[in-house]
């Protein structure tokens, strides 16, 4: 399991928890959710444990739900999943 590409993408979410706690350091640690379907995508994270990661977050639209999107070319649909959730007071994070 798990795949040889250079890059990977996948969908989170942020828990119920607290997600994103400063650390001495001046430094962060982040907390996702990563949905089953994108677990190819967690394998690699593993795998690259020992690397710098550069990290691209791209918002999707509040309460997205499962979608199959197929991108144009000759292989299976792609499959997005993120957790519909309500968020109250939302400030933006």
């Amino acid at each position: 399991m798990g795949t040889d590409a250079a890059s990977v993408t996948f969908v989170a979410s942020f828990p119920n928890i607290q997600c994103i706690k400063y650390i001495g350091d001046g430094g962060a640690r982040i907390v996702l959710d990563i949905p089953q379907s994108d677990e190819d995508a967690v394998e690699s994270l593993r795998r690259w444990r020992d690397r710098v990661l550069m990290v691209t977050v791209v918002p999707m639209a509040h309460g997205a739900i499962e979608t199959t999107e197929n991108d144009g070319h000759d292989h299976a649909p792609i499959r997005r999943t993120a957790k519909k959730r309500v968020v109250q007071g939302d400030a933006g994070l």
